[in-house]
């Protein structure tokens, strides 16, 4: 439902407060244009005078007599801005032609009078108009203007109310940081102005971006303040209705809570009928029919019936027809329940929402109706009907992201469909012992979730601002364009209630037409552009493609943690959670525990490690059992290497450190070669393209790097988010990149100190190497992914020393290794269902084979000694994973806790091997040899400091 403070809501509340120098005075709505001619009449120079026109004309659908009344007076007096700006908002709602010019020229107007305030207001509706048609490069400069008249104005209100804009449409680039900075400065007006109907905007907007970054708690606290605010100013302003829509959000998100095990399911009744009557009592039944909704999947039997009936009442009065289709959905569900022999009437009822959604053009909810279907036919049947619906709704969830406009942040779009790929693959997995083709619906599990994986790979990518560059200059990279830009203009008008039931359907009609030139023309791309395809996949790995690539010695292990979803009638709907083994002998699945139970596990198991006194081992034994213990008693001991497609939080676990008994058996790491990949589809694509391959032993290494720009403080003001780094030398560093050189190939080229530069990087030509080594402190932002970088120095003056996402994806690789010898440089934003987006997956989409990396903080000495055991078994010719194995056991040879050897993992294609046959160890050249042997004669004098390679 999640019905936070919109843009569009946002702005109306803007003009609402648009009261010229008198400041906010609200005026309560009126039931008739008459009362609006009297108020105008009464206060001819008041914004609000005018706004009466809008209000009217959405509450009875009168668009057409509010644009001829709005007209007239400007009949009579042109210069009437103040009804040029209604009229704009009129001639939107009515999809009427001049929408920009008329906010144009009420902008331009209001600024030659000097009217700052009606000024802003235009031209924040005029950036917002032009971001709804897919021209947000131009609507930049107009919210710059409306910033400088703010800050011409003696109004410091006006300041806030352009930053809350600006916060809005850096949430619309996923720019979370940048985001919550400019709600901070709107707060810090808005508090100390004592403005609260201004700051419990900000402070909504605050809510949601926590809740996007998953932080429901802290949202909910949010929401909880912006609902206190709104009761305090009673009825001015229509506080009351804001208020229900606060409390509807706070009742949403103690759901989220309880999924997690953070709240009791009473406590979410309760606040769930508490946004209920806080709508009765304000009046607002568009909330009221949503909040009664949410709390029908709280309740079971004739309750939630009765519940879903006034809902659907309310949304039918109302004419809000998104409403509807989700009472019909809920209507359904609860239809099928209460008698799933006799169905009729629910798949009538589905049926019903199914069509209004293609009337409509909501993809989404064509989808989500989709996904209802699936589901009931899970519990009626036939099963071969269930099958072809839980298809035909992932087809349908997977033409609204490629629908998408490429600037659009596909992964977080994405995210909440992931747990219908969860739903199909779980309760396929769920029914194994009772099916009839078990081995079938095996394989179709594996490639249900394998869809997911692999296709939301480009997402992630762009989430970071990290997209295949494409020859602009193509006719089908234009034509894409514009197509991409002529569904966002048709998806923004088909959300207009005003809009006629056939111009709806020519709408949506050429909106199937653009899908299918749109998939043409995505074809034609993905010819010329290798990166464009890849990201793009046609196909995805079944259990029979990975057999045939798997050793015998050799298996698969893909795991799966579906989301939990309240469903008060049966809970086994959602699939649950699964571990799928293929061998060469086989494929086997077994049921896993609970989601936030592994969590839980994760979290105390991480927590453990860290203290570096082996008190970790039961946990590590608990995981085991948990997660491994019967898939490897499957496979049996004749499997030395094993692949881990991980889920979730086992993202951030090192396998190799996890045991089969607290006081026997040593750690995986010790018998087992292991790999980590982000999907199946990935690895044998990764192995195909390996087929044949010359590798080059020759490493590129750059450690220690000068970072004295980044210490002294200047670049961290320019980018105050490297606040908390730790920039100190790394002295380990060198020896290390010295041992990794000299193990690779006698021609590899260590870089340190000023040499070991982001300029440097990018002038090599990388394919001339085999391995790709930074020995460096890196920056890991799980905030904002695409400022997450490794900190070298800059190198030239057009460089700042941070190699970030969006660059290192433009480094040109070619199955290279790649070693990050940095804090957590394994690790970042985790998405769901994908895996993690960080450092790695740059290296990956420019075109690394293999990364090696860490998923926790690690110290100097540490990574020091366990890559110099590394580099010395690749030099013997072992494969990344083997060298890896035999790394971990000096290190435990050694003595040293889990912490120091078990955050190193291996990404990617483990079965390559940089130096095929090995050689020995060589004298390497270096280009800064005397600082290298004068570091290394320090080294030896000097008390050995445990500097940990901190990241933000």
């Amino acid at each position: 439902m999640r019905r936070r403070t919109s843009s569009l809501g946002f702005c109306t509340a803007l003009l609402a407060a648009a009261a010229g120098a008198a400041g906010t005075m609200p005026v309560q709505p009126l039931p008739d244009f008459e009362r609006c001619e009297r108020a105008v009449r009464e206060q001819p120079r008041r914004n609000e005078s005018y706004r009466c026109f809008w209000e009217v004309a959405r509450a009875r659908k009168a668009w057409d007599e509010a644009a001829r009344r709005l007209e007239a007076h400007l009949a009579r007096e042109p210069s009437n801005w103040s009804a040029k700006l209604t009229l704009a908002w009129v001639e939107w709602d009515r999809g009427g032609a001049g929408v920009e010019r008329l906010f144009a020229e009420a902008a331009d107007g209001f600024a030659a009078e000097h009217n700052a305030t009606g000024e802003v207001f235009a031209r924040l509706g005029l950036a917002w108009f032009l971001r709804q048609r897919g021209r947000a490069a131009d609507a930049r400069p107009v919210v710059e203007r409306a910033l400088v008249a703010a800050r011409a104005s003696d109004d410091p209100l006006l300041v806030a109310r352009v930053r809350i804009d600006q916060g809005e449409q850096a949430y619309a680039r996923s720019d979370f940081g940048e985001a919550l900075a400019y709600l901070g400065e709107a707060e810090e007006i808005a508090t100390e102005k004592r403005a609260k109907d201004v700051l419990a905007i900000v402070i909504g907007n605050q809510a949601y971006g926590w809740w996007e970054l998953g932080l429901y708690r802290q949202s909910m606290e949010a929401y909880e303040r912006q609902a206190s605010l709104y009761h305090e100013m009673g009825a001015q302003g229509g506080a009351a209705f804001e208020e229900s829509r606060a409390r509807a959000n706070i009742a949403e998100l103690a759901g989220s809570l309880h999924t997690e095990g953070q709240l009791e399911r009473s406590e979410v009744v309760r606040l769930a009928r508490e946004a209920v009557a806080s709508a009765v009592v304000s009046g607002n039944r568009v909330i009221e029919a949503n909040a009664r909704l949410f709390l029908t999947q709280w309740l079971a039997g004739s309750d939630a019936k009765a519940e879903i009936e006034r809902a659907l009442a309310l949304a039918r009065a109302t004419g809000d027809r998104r409403t509807v289709r989700f009472g019909l959905r809920l209507l359904a569900r609860q239809q099928v329940i209460a008698d799933p022999a006799r169905p009729a009437q629910a798949y009538r009822t589905i049926a019903e929402e199914l069509e209004d959604a293609r009337l409509s053009g909501d993809r989404e909810d064509l989808a989500r109706g989709l996904v209802m279907r699936a589901s009931m036919r899970f519990r009626t049947g036939p099963r071969p009907e269930w099958r072809a619906d839980s298809a035909a709704s992932l087809d349908a969830i997977e033409r609204i992201r490629d629908l998408q406009p490429d600037t659009t942040v596909r992964a977080l779009a994405f995210g909440p469909w992931a747990f219908a790929y969860y739903r199909f693959s779980g309760c396929l997995l769920g029914a194994l012992g009772t099916s009839e083709d078990p081995r079938g619906d095996l394989d179709l599990a594996f490639e249900v979730i394998e869809r997911m994986r692999a296709r939301v790979l480009l997402d992630c990518l762009d989430r970071a601002g990290a997209r295949p560059e494409l020859d602009e200059s193509s006719s089908a990279v234009r034509r894409r364009g514009e197509v991409m830009r002529r569904v966002s203009e048709l998806q923004a008008r088909l959300v207009s209630p005003a809009l006629k039931d056939d111009e709806r359907r020519s709408a949506v009609a050429e909106l199937e037409r653009l899908q299918v030139e749109e998939a043409s023309l995505r074809e034609a791309i993905a010819r010329v552009s290798p990166a464009f395809a890849r990201a793009r996949p046609t196909s995805f790995a079944g259990v029979a493609d990975v057999q045939a690539r798997l050793e015998p010695d050799q298996a698969l292990v893909s795991f799966q943690l579906a989301p939990s979803t309240p469903d008060a009638e049966d809970p086994s709907i959602d699939g649950g959670s699964w571990t799928v083994l293929v061998t060469r002998r086989g494929a086997h699945a077994f049921p896993l525990p609970a989601r936030h139970a592994i969590e839980d596990a994760v979290a105390v198991y991480l927590g453990l490690c860290r203290r570096r006194d082996g008190s970790e081992a039961r946990a590590a034994a608990r995981l085991y059992r948990g997660l491994l213990e019967a898939a490897l008693h499957e496979a049996g001991p004749e499997v030395r290497r094993l692949v881990i497609v991980p889920d979730g939080c086992l993202n951030r676990l090192p396998f190799g450190s996890l045991r089969e008994g607290a006081d026997q058996g040593a750690p995986l790491a010790l018998r087992l070669e292991i790999a980590e990949v982000p999907s199946a589809t990935l690895w044998l694509r990764w192995k195909t393209a390996g087929d044949g391959v010359q590798r080059v032993p020759r490493a590129l290494t750059l450690a220690d790097p000068d970072t004295a720009g980044l210490a002294s403080g200047a670049a961290r003001l320019t980018n105050p988010w490297l606040a908390r780094l730790d920039v100190g030398r790394l002295p380990y560093a060198r020896t290390e990149a010295l041992a990794l050189a000299r193990g690779i190939g006698s021609t590899s080229v260590v870089l340190t100190g000023a040499d070991a530069s982001e300029a440097a990087v990018k002038r090599a030509d990388l394919r001339g190497y085999g391995a790709l080594h930074f020995a460096a402190h890196a920056v890991v932002d799980d905030a904002h992914p695409d400022r997450s970088a490794i900190v070298l120095a800059p190198g030239s003056s057009g460089e700042d020393g941070l190699l970030q996402l969006g660059e290192i994806v433009r480094l040109r690789l070619d199955r290279q290794v790649v070693v990050l010898s940095s804090c957590r440089s394994a690790s970042g934003t985790e998405v769901e269902g994908e895996g993690v987006l960080g450092l790695a997956r740059g290296f990956f989409q420019a075109g690394a084979a293999a990364v090696v990396g860490t998923v926790w903080p690690v110290r100097d000495d540490d990574m020091e000694a366990f890559m110099a055991a590394f580099a010395r078994e690749l030099g013997r010719g072992q494969s990344l994973s083997g060298a890896h194995r035999e790394a971990a056991r000096a290190a435990l040879r050694a003595g040293l806790p889990a912490a120091a050897w078990a955050g190193t993992v291996v990404l990617g294609d483990g079965d390559l091997v940089p130096v095929p046959g090995g050689r020995p160890a060589r004298r390497v050249p270096l280009p800064l040899a005397a600082g290298a042997l004068l570091a290394l004669l320090w080294l030896l004098v000097r008390h050995r400091p445990r500097r940990s390679r901190t990241a933000t």
